[in-house]
């Protein structure tokens, strides 16, 4: 019979960072990914620890991605966002093709929160590249 396991001290440290995305001319967020991010995946990771309330963590967030999130949750000007309140007959050709590129690149869940971004990911995946 094998003797029990001693308790183990056990740090979880989570580092989230993203590179600051936003145009350094505007502030206008060029990339969406701290915005993305910041609504699901940060969250999700504090909520994995909410059956388990002995569990401590510490989560570190780095400067660049506090300002970027921070600039979402007042409103800053996306580039993407932007072309989603749009009507899509409304887009440039040049436009149309951006946003067909951004909405290849979001995982199939963001469409989730978005209906807008699901539908154009489904347009983008049905008629192919």
């Amino acid at each position: 019979m094998s003797e029990p396991l001693a308790p183990v001290d056990l740090v979880l440290l989570w580092h989230h960072h993203q590179p600051d995305y936003r145009d350094p001319r505007d502030g206008r967020a060029v990339l969406p990914w701290a915005r993305l991010h910041a609504t699901k995946d940060y969250l999700d990771m504090a909520r994995h620890l909410e059956p388990w309330p002995q569990v401590k963590a510490s989560f570190n967030l780095v400067p660049s991605l506090l300002d970027q999130v921070e600039a979402a949750a007042e409103g800053g000007p996306d580039a993407l966002f932007a072309l989603l309140e749009r009507p899509i007959a409304s887009l440039d050709p040049e436009e149309r093709r951006a946003l067909a590129r951004r909405c290849a690149q979001i995982p199939p869940r963001a469409g989730e929160r978005w209906p807008a971004l699901k539908a154009l990911r489904e347009r983008l995946i049905a008629v192919g590249p």
